[in-house]
């Protein structure tokens, strides 16, 4: 029931997302597609995102996305940050007209129990506002 609750939740968030983009009303950007996969080796997770603007105007998007993955390791609270996982600042960086798609490797410390996965996304300029986004960590 609870998956189908989420899944429903994201058909209804695509389903808007096409609505602003029909009426053209709307200037935001967003997150999408947020995808995480085991790999057969140790503790690695494969994971994909894509941040889009929705707006049919033809300017350009640049700025910086981050995330941090939020849980618990050894019974504590902990957050493990983009930098934790060895991304460098070209991987962080934004630019696009339409839509960019993010992916790679997380490998987590032993013991991490991850939780959520809150990507944030600030981009320059005053057209877009920065935002941030939480996925719970749910491994397709």
């Amino acid at each position: 029931l609870t998956e189908l609750q989420e899944e429903r939740s994201k058909l209804r968030q695509e389903v808007e997302f096409l609505k602003s983009l029909v009426s053209g009303n709307v200037s935001m950007l967003q997150v999408v597609d947020m995808a995480l996969s085991k790999l057969e080796k140790g503790n690695i997770y494969q994971f994909a995102f894509t941040v889009s603007k929705r707006a049919k105007d033809k300017k350009r998007v640049s700025g910086n996305v981050s995330f941090v993955v939020s849980g618990q390791l050894n019974g504590e609270a902990a957050e493990l940050k983009t930098k934790d996982f060895g991304f460098d600042a070209q991987w962080q960086r934004m630019g696009f007209v339409h839509f960019q798609q993010f992916e790679g490797e997380l490998k987590l410390p032993v013991g991490f129990i991850p939780k959520n996965v809150r990507i944030e996304v600030k981009p320059k300029g005053k057209q877009f506002k920065p935002f941030e986004q939480v996925f719970a960590w749910q491994v397709s």
